[in-house]
């Protein structure tokens, strides 16, 4: 099948990579840019010749969302943030009855998404949700991690700051202050409540914080809680999980400086923007600190497995090009690669984990890398110890 694709926020940070790479794709016949800066969204459809085209789009406009989804074979949504664009965008690819994938990354927005699922299933359309990074990469991994467990008392799934940087192009950010959208999310999901699962259950607890994990083979080291849609998808999905979290990890002082900004925010001495312009005015301390680098992303589980107490952590040796924009939307363009390929035929509101199979999709995934790792037996790094006491998860 060569199909059209129509990618929604495709000038984006995020959404022009997820472009780039399906136009190398022999079944993409087309990709449709969707964006309401036409004029950047014309420099990047020439940029991929004969299989651009531009359709100047207000994502606030349903009638123009239908009128974009118009013949084409899948949408890919790029827009964020989630919690405003994510719901019509789903809900009018659904009543169009067009395949959908997105990098939601909003536990929220993931919520009101999954309560879609019948319409989706009725109109027989797959809508796979969260294919990027985190979520996305972060919830196959954590699928591997969790293999053969009879019960797991932790599942975490993390990213790093460092990870998390843009790689800035003239040509689409010069208008847009640098990493805007993606500080305003992570203000966000430092705020107010989160919803992780704990005890068995879906829990709302405060964000940020901060456990010690030792992960196998490296050491101990500290984590911080964040807002995420991995705990709202994954414990249903492996089953038997007492606690699901999605953490971060980076230096303390941002940390430090993320919880002052947050105790400001939720006391309403600081709007979200307020937050987000305190954040990017904090400067490192003069002297550097000492601390364990873990895997910029990776997933763990700890719990019994065949009688034993086991930790096992997973990683990737190799990750896309392009920082974060690279590194998620490029799973979201392979997702939807899979789709237009009619491997995947499920339909419904599906997470990562349940439409995706995680060693097929690394296999297409090391085919990007950067080294490319197209043998996924060298790009899936697996590390598991033996743990001598049963670990508390609080």
């Amino acid at each position: 099948m060569s199909g059209r694709v129509l990618v929604i926020g495709g000038v984006g940070q995020i959404g022009r990579h997820a472009v780039r790479l399906l136009a190398t794709f022999p079944e993409v016949a087309q990709i449709v840019i969707g964006d309401v800066d036409a004029q950047r969204a014309e420099l990047l459809a020439a940029e991929l010749g004969q299989k651009g085209a531009v359709f100047p789009l207000d994502a606030t406009s349903r009638t123009q969302l239908d009128a974009a989804m118009a013949g084409v074979d899948l949408v890919l949504n790029a827009l964020g943030p989630f919690n405003r664009f994510g719901l019509p965008i789903l809900t009018a690819a659904i009543e169009n009855g067009t395949p959908y994938v997105d990098i939601c990354d909003d536990w929220e927005a993931t919520e009101a998404f999954l309560e879609l699922d019948s319409r989706a299933q009725d109109a027989g359309v797959t809508a796979i949700i969260g294919a990027g990074l985190s979520p996305g990469i972060t919830n196959l991994l954590a699928m591997i991690a969790g293999r053969g467990y009879d019960s797991i008392d932790r599942l975490l799934t993390s990213w790093s700051l460092s990870g998390a940087s843009i790689e800035l192009e003239t040509a689409y950010d010069g208008h847009r202050p640098p990493g805007s959208a993606a500080m305003f999310h992570w203000i966000e999901q430092a705020t107010g409540l989160i919803r992780v699962w704990r005890d068995g259950g879906l829990a709302d607890v405060a964000p940020l914080e901060k456990l010690l994990v030792t992960y196998p083979g490296l050491g101990e080291a500290p984590v911080h809680s964040l807002g995420h849609p991995e705990p709202i998808s994954l414990p249903p999905a492996l089953g038997n999980v007492r606690e699901s979290l999605n953490v971060m990890t980076g230096p303390e002082w941002v940390f430090d400086a993320l919880r002052e900004t947050a105790a400001l925010v939720n006391s309403g001495e600081l709007s979200i923007a307020g937050g987000v312009e305190r954040m990017t005015q904090n400067t490192p301390p003069a002297t550097s600190e000492q601390r364990l680098r873990l895997p910029s992303v990776w997933a763990m589980a700890e719990g019994t497995k065949g009688g034993r107490r086991i930790a096992t952590a997973v990683h990737l040796a190799a990750l896309p090009p392009h920082k974060m924009g690279g590194s998620t939307g490029y799973p979201a363009a392979i997702a939807a690669l899979f789709v237009l390929r009619g491997e995947i035929v499920r339909a419904g509101v599906i997470p990562p984990e349940r439409a995706l199979d995680p060693d097929v999709f690394f296999a297409e995934l090391g085919k990007v890398t950067s080294p490319r790792m197209p043998r996924v037996e060298d790009l899936i790094v697996v590390d598991e110890t033996e743990l001598s006491e049963p670990r508390s998860v609080r």
